[in-house]
């Protein structure tokens, strides 16, 4: 059960999953579909075979396949128009991770609350049909590009650098750059499940030094990292400095919202936000719990013209209200294109309160609770907003702490109106966290 996570499903290979797990997985998930899927894979060493073993359990139980191939989950989310998909991808994770992703018909994450329990249950239910599906290859690349290339509007010609970290992302940006006015420079575009250049996490530091390093030597007007399976994206600055997703997420409204449409973001985005949508754009914003599936939800329930996370998600409903990392760089491309400034002078507008995100170790998940409990006890007559963990607001600065699915871990979010605040309110959170 610790590998079916909230909005997937992960693990190492092969402990915790291997061709047998990807066999009865493929068989549930034809029982609960009952019709044609959709598999894609991402770079991954076991990527290949837990394909085909999934391939063969739907097979088995009766149902069509089509064979997408080498696939980021964006591109695998456009197939899903049509098709319910699997997609054998880890996104993010080490290398000797892998695990599934699972769309309804209609661009539909199915997540924990929406069907993946359903299948897991379905997993222990044999099921050889007499008839056995069929299985045909097909290459969606060239409807996904022209997809993609309907957010482009490029006015002058920029240097970009990209960095794809080894991942299946360099074969669909290189094809989507050969028909944009821009001059790109390519970082690390070979398909490597080794992941040999850098994690396939880019919200790492560590991962983003030599994009930041070519950004500065090549004079480049930004630079843009993509995490393993494409559907995250970090930006570089044209000085090599890393830009806060929330500036990302402005810089797009900005462009895409007009007076009284919706941003959707979650609940420990900056408050920035809030006031530059509310004021300037004179737009709504409407939080959710964390999560691109409580995002994407959202967008959909209440036609958000834009989204975005601070791990550096963002969705657009004229993407299906779905998340997808190309259309995030050809959009920030597009409209910097048509900006007078340096990307670095156009994002400080939307850099105003410095923020701090920190993971606490806690003994258990149930000392979760109680460290909840005592925060609110603590911070009891505050406003406090309970849609994920808690929310403590204050004139001048606020606080997000909230649990990890999967860990002993509380997930922090300070911000304040400067350092000094933001430094003596980060210790004494911590302070009463530890002492848990």
């Amino acid at each position: 059960m610790s590998i079916f996570k909230e909005y997937d499903i992960r693990g190492i290979y092969p402990t915790e999953i291997n061709e047998e797990f990807a066999y009865k997985f493929g068989q549930a998930a034809a029982l609960y579909f009952k019709t044609k899927i959709t598999v894609s894979k991402d770079v991954r060493l076991s990527s290949p075979s837990l394909t085909e073993s999934l391939i063969k359990g739907i097979t088995d139980a009766g149902c069509d396949v089509i064979d997408a191939g080498l696939c980021s989950t964006p591109m695998t989310a456009f197939i899903s128009k049509d098709f319910n998909c699997v997609a054998v991808t880890a996104s993010h994770n080490p290398k000797e991770y892998n695990g599934f992703k699972v769309l309804r018909k209609g661009v539909i994450d199915v997540s924990l609350s929406s069907g993946l329990l359903d299948i897991k249950d379905l997993m222990d239910k044999e099921s050889k049909a007499e008839k056995k599906g069929n299985v045909v290859k097909q290459d969606f690349s060239k409807e996904y590009i022209t997809h993609v290339l309907k957010f482009a509007d490029i006015k002058k010609r920029l240097k970009v650098v990209v960095d794809t970290g080894n991942s299946a992302q360099g074969i669909i940006i290189k094809k989507i750059f050969e028909q944009l006015n821009c001059n790109l420079v390519p970082l690390f575009f070979e398909p490597d499940g080794n992941f040999p250049n850098r994690s396939p996490d880019p919200s790492k530091p560590e991962s983003l030094k030599t994009l930041q390093e070519t950004v500065i030597k090549e004079k480049a007007d930004l630079g843009v990292a993509f995490d393993g399976d494409g559907d995250r994206t970090i930006f570089i600055d044209n000085s090599g400095i890393i830009v806060p997703s929330e500036a990302i997420l402005l810089f797009l409204a900005k462009k895409l919202m007009k007076k009284g449409e919706t941003l959707i973001c979650p609940i420990n985005c900056s408050k920035s936000v809030d006031e530059y949508v509310e004021n300037v754009i004179k737009g709504k914003v409407i939080r959710t719990k964390i999560g691109r599936t409580n995002v994407a939800d959202a967008m959909r329930e209440n036609n958000g013209i834009v989204g975005g996370e601070v791990s550096g998600h963002f969705f657009f409903k004229d993407n299906f209200f779905k998340d997808s990392g190309d259309i995030t760089l050809i959009s920030v491309i597009s409209q910097l294109s048509a900006e007078n400034e340096l990307f670095s002078e156009i994002v400080k507008e939307f850099i105003k309160y410095p923020q701090e995100h920190v993971n606490i170790k806690v003994k258990s998940m149930d000392d979760i609770e109680k460290a909840l409990a005592q925060l609110e006890k603590e911070f009891k007559g505050k406003e406090i907003n309970k849609i994920d963990g808690i929310t403590v607001y204050f004139d001048d600065w606020w606080f997000n702490a909230r649990p990890s699915k999967t860990e002993p871990v509380m997930r922090l979010t300070i911000e304040a109106d400067n350092q000094d605040i933001l430094k003596e309110k980060s210790e004494q959170i911590k302070k009463t966290l530890e002492e848990i």
